[in-house]
């Protein structure tokens, strides 16, 4: 059963086993400096420590940190005898890995980076909401022009919306279309297009400051999405007339 969950391990951890395999330990390791020989291969000590850092549901027991480094070397000296590493979708799939990555932490430095201040009134103003109808369009791509699909009209309690939709409808006026991105970079359009009194109206009492970090982040977020697009407007972008959909 060890030995088992053992590889479990090693093929939910394919991706980082990606990384290892095209980034080795760089230069040569001394003698005192190797951790374990594979077949002629030696393994820096240091990898022993990183792997006990990076363990979250593996054990951090140095035997069992080292039979997982020896298993998963083992596999990746089979597969490039294989020579999985020359397959064109292998190298497909590291591209693909690579450029997400990258997109991923561009984002996140931006995200971190982004200052943002939420006043009292816009707390205020997201409470004031609380027991309203809110009837919205939801357009698929920039506006849905030439997506083909069509556009979703939905009337629904300002309590019932998902947090992300309370924070993006909330802040808009009758027919204001906002458009957004999300983490895949496919952008998504909203057009509020009423607001109702609701059946009832109750009192707010809930936490100020969860709503604080709440709208704080959602500013982040509009202010990535305008990041975004001045990247975009500044680009030289040409699409051949037959390329077009």
């Amino acid at each position: 059963m060890k030995y088992l969950l053992t590889l479990l391990a090693i093929v939910l951890a394919v991706t980082s086993v990606t990384v290892f395999y095209l980034w080795p330990e760089s230069g040569g390791i001394t003698d005192k400096n190797i951790l374990v020989t594979v077949n002629g291969h030696s393994l820096p000590r240091s990898l022993l420590e990183r792997e006990k850092a990076q363990s979250v549901n593996r054990s951090k027991d140095d035997k069992a940190i080292l039979d997982y480094i020896v298993i998963r070397e083992l596999l990746l000296q089979e597969a490039k005898r294989l020579n999985i590493d020359k397959e064109p979708s292998f190298r497909m799939s590291v591209q693909n890995y690579y450029e997400q990555s990258l997109i991923k932490f561009l984002i996140d430095r931006h995200f971190r980076d982004t200052k943002t201040k939420v006043t009292d009134h816009d707390i205020d103003q997201y409470i004031s909401n609380y027991g309203k109808i809110f009837t919205y369009t939801r357009l698929s791509g920039n506006n849905s022009h030439g997506s083909g699909r069509k556009p979703e009209q939905r009337s629904i309690l300002f309590d019932d919306l998902s947090d992300s939709l309370k924070l993006i409808l909330g802040s808009m006026k009758c027919g204001e279309v906002v458009t957004m991105f999300n983490a895949d970079g496919e952008a998504v359009s909203f057009r509020l297009d009423r607001i109702e009194p609701g059946p009832y109206q109750e009192s707010f009492h809930g936490n100020r400051e969860l709503i604080r970090k709440i709208i704080s982040n959602y500013k982040k977020e509009r202010e990535l999405t305008a990041w975004i697009k001045k990247i975009r407007d500044r680009a030289t972008i040409i699409i051949p007339d037959k390329t077009r959909p």
